[in-house]
């Protein structure tokens, strides 16, 4: 999920201590839009790739239990 205009002032104030406004967030995300775009394909793609990666590990360990199990 996106941030909002403020939680990135707010980001940005915490992480840099500087205190900017939210003419300036929007004109930062309108230069850096495809870059931002980029980085949140990426970290969804980890997350769905994690995802089916754990799912078939539950299948290999469950079917290695019913193997011991006989």
């Amino acid at each position: 999920m996106a941030l909002g205009v403020e939680q990135m002032r707010q980001l940005v104030e915490r992480k840099y201590g500087l205190k900017v406004s939210r003419q300036w967030v929007c004109r930062f995300v309108g230069l850096h839009r495809r870059q931002l775009s980029k980085r949140t394909c990426k970290v969804l793609a980890d997350k769905r790739a994690r995802r089916v990666v754990f799912v078939d590990v539950v299948d290999v360990c469950t079917k290695l239990e019913a193997f011991m199990a006989h």
